[in-house]
């Protein structure tokens, strides 16, 4: 009986696979199209997901069938060992297909064994030619990447930047830096993001928000925002600009007649203008509406750290 249900959760899986096979060879030498990648690595994953479902099955029916024990061994060794072979199939199609596994973002990190918090280099549309510096907090199981990070340092870092720098990232990671509107476009794409947020103020009192769902749409929809359900202790401030697009001195997407980038000095996901300002200027603590400001936590006083950092849900 385990034997079939077995079979029966590999079949489809195993049924996949020609299918990318005959895709690989309607390609020969020359780089395939998007959908196909994204069908040969759909298939990578529900592989795995498939073995570890066999496993959990088998160790079910084991404890309740110990007098069966030997041929439900047997069979599942033959079960798992057809699964290598789809496996090794799918590697070598990827080959074929020219996919080269890069790590996208920290988690990826994480999960090729690097455990240590630091400065790597990422590739988050999954292209060699296009790498970017990332900080990575590492904890167990997990890896966030480093999205905005703002603090007092020797190398201050100016905010009030063009649409361009916003897009393509600027400061130094080991320091004051925002990641980039098109590396967060393409992290978040791939699968739906926590964000979490880390606020202190001037008198050493600390706080947090995090928001399930995070996605940010291409740059022709102008990065817009979007954000699920809220938790924390620092109050919900990023509700108000969820939907938003992004807006820079330089490209005003926001709802206000006026300009709330130029006007806010900074580059944010303004609407009219803001209940948090992470990109507004860096100040000692006093009532400033163009500072680094969590209304919901304290109003108007400013802050003396943010950080924004992001990780698969």
């Amino acid at each position: 009986m385990i034997y079939f249900v077995i079979i029966i959760l590999l079949a489809p899986q195993f049924g996949a696979f020609p299918i990318c096979d005959n895709l690989v060879h309607k390609v020969p030498g020359r780089a395939p199209p998007r959908r196909v990648k994204r069908i040969v690595e759909d298939s990578t994953t529900k592989v795995l997901t498939t073995l570890q479902d066999v496993k959990d099955i088998v160790l079910q029916e084991i404890k309740q069938t110990d007098k069966e024990r030997d041929s439900v061994v047997e069979n599942v060794k033959e079960s798992i060992d057809h699964l290598r072979q789809t496996i090794d199939s799918i590697a070598h199609a990827l080959d074929n297909l020219g996919i080269q596994r890069l790590p996208q973002d920290c988690q990826d990190l994480h999960h090729s064994g690097r455990y240590e918090d630091g400065v790597y280099t990422i590739f988050p549309n999954n292209n060699e030619n296009d790498p970017v510096r990332a900080r990575c907090d590492m904890e167990p199981g997990r890896g966030w990447t480093v999205m905005l990070d703002r603090h007092p340092h020797k190398d201050q870092v100016h905010f009030n930047r063009k649409w361009n720098n916003y897009r393509d990232g600027f400061g130094n990671p080991k320091g004051e830096h925002w990641l980039g509107l098109e590396s967060l476009h393409w992290i978040t794409q791939r699968s739906p993001q926590l964000l979490r947020i880390d606020l202190e103020d001037w008198d050493g009192n600390q706080a947090w928000a995090e928001y399930k769902g995070l996605w940010i749409e291409t740059e022709t929809s102008k990065y817009a925002l979007h954000i699920g359900d809220y938790d924390g202790n620092a109050g919900d401030c990023l509700q108000y600009h969820n939907g938003q697009s992004f807006s820079t001195y330089d490209q005003d997407n926001d709802d206000w007649e006026d300009n709330c980038a130029s006007s806010r000095k900074g580059g944010f996901w303004y609407k009219s203008c803001h209940y948090t300002n992470p990109t507004g200027v860096l100040t000692t603590k006093k009532d400033y509406t163009l500072g680094m400001i969590w209304f919901r936590w304290k109003s108007n006083i400013t802050l003396k750290k943010i950080l924004f950092k992001i990780r698969p849900e």
